[in-house]
């Protein structure tokens, strides 16, 4: 069982839009810039926080009543959601609708620092099919692990390696777009990917039966033809009295997501490269939080939900500055 690699690193609760109480940060990159969405009983609104902590609303598609962002890259370009369809926002906020004909609906999960996008369209009889935007927003269909199930890419890398998982599969695509599955343990019950970092190492979970385990796959093994890499399983430790654990997202410093505590209690954690894990620390007057980004250079975002659900308590998200792990 691991020790935790160093000290919690500080936090800072960032702001809410006038009229919201929740909150929840998404992604972050290495100019301290965040996205993710503020809601009210009325639904979610996608937001980005500057440097200084200042917010922004980010606007939706015409018409559109809820919104939500859910990654950012180097270049400050973010995506998400306007209603049921995948859009991009500018640096500068401006909002385009990525191309979905065909599909009921349209979801962006990941982007790269080219502005490369991938998600998923929803197609008739509700299964999903990976895709990929180009910087342009045209839109490619990805090449499917499994006709029967849903196929979705979760993250893509610079290089243009595709993590993702179809049905119970996780799964990845090269930049080719020819897609593999990632080994998994005997008996799991499902497995899912989380990120992806500049190294090609994926974040991920597997599901088991009373359990799941956060893991990642690290891509440093020769491939059958030589050249080639292909990828090995690890789980991810826990710390003291934590029994489950889950990933939200990876970077060539580390890989964030939350612990359990017995049935409920969850907090934030990172692994450094090395895999040893930091608990985050739970805010005063806060039940449990959990990690969802981690930037190039290590700042780390997330949430944090209230002790009483019930009382009008504002729960804002949460960031992380660095810390140096110990060596």
């Amino acid at each position: 069982m691991a020790t935790p690699a160093a000290a919690a690193p500080t936090f800072s609760e960032l702001p809410l839009l006038p009229g919201f109480s929740v909150a929840g940060a998404a992604d972050i990159n290495s100019s301290v810039v965040a996205v993710g969405e503020v809601s009210d009983n009325n639904g979610a609104r996608a937001v980005r926080w500057a440097a200084d902590g200042a917010i922004t609303a980010l606007p939706g598609l015409p018409a559109a009543k809820r919104t939500h962002a859910s990654a950012i890259n180097e270049n400050g370009t973010a995506i998400g959601t306007s209603d049921e369809k995948a859009v991009r926002w500018g640096a500068d906020g401006t909002v385009t609708a990525l191309g979905s004909e065909g599909a009921m609906a349209s979801y962006a999960h990941g982007i790269n620092d080219h502005d490369v996008v991938v998600g998923v369209h929803l197609k008739p009889g509700w299964i999903s099919s990976g895709v990929k935007w180009d910087a342009d927003g045209k839109v490619q269909v990805l090449e499917p692990y499994d006709t029967r199930a849903d196929n979705t890419p979760t993250a893509i890398n610079n290089s243009g390696v595709i993590a993702g998982h179809s049905g119970r599969q996780p799964i990845w695509w090269d930049a080719n777009g020819k897609v593999r599955a990632l080994p998994t343990p005997q008996s799991y019950g499902r497995g899912e990917t989380s990120g992806i970092n500049e190294r090609g190492d994926i974040s991920g979970t597997i599901y088991f039966r009373d359990d799941e385990r956060a893991v990642t796959w690290i891509r440093d093994l020769p491939g059958e033809h030589g050249h080639e890499k292909v990828y090995r399983m690890e789980y991810l430790p826990l710390p003291p009295n934590a029994t489950h654990s889950r990933t939200t997202r990876i970077s060539d410093v580390g890989t964030v997501g939350w612990v359990q505590f017995g049935s409920a209690t969850t907090h934030a954690v990172t692994w450094d490269a090395d895999g040893q894990v930091t608990e985050l620390g739970v805010p005063a007057g806060r039940a449990d939080s959990a990690a969802n980004g981690i930037s190039a250079n290590g700042w780390i975002v997330g949430s944090a939900r209230t002790e009483d659900p019930d009382k009008e308590i504002p729960a804002p998200a949460i960031r992380w500055a660095p810390t140096r792990p110990k060596r």
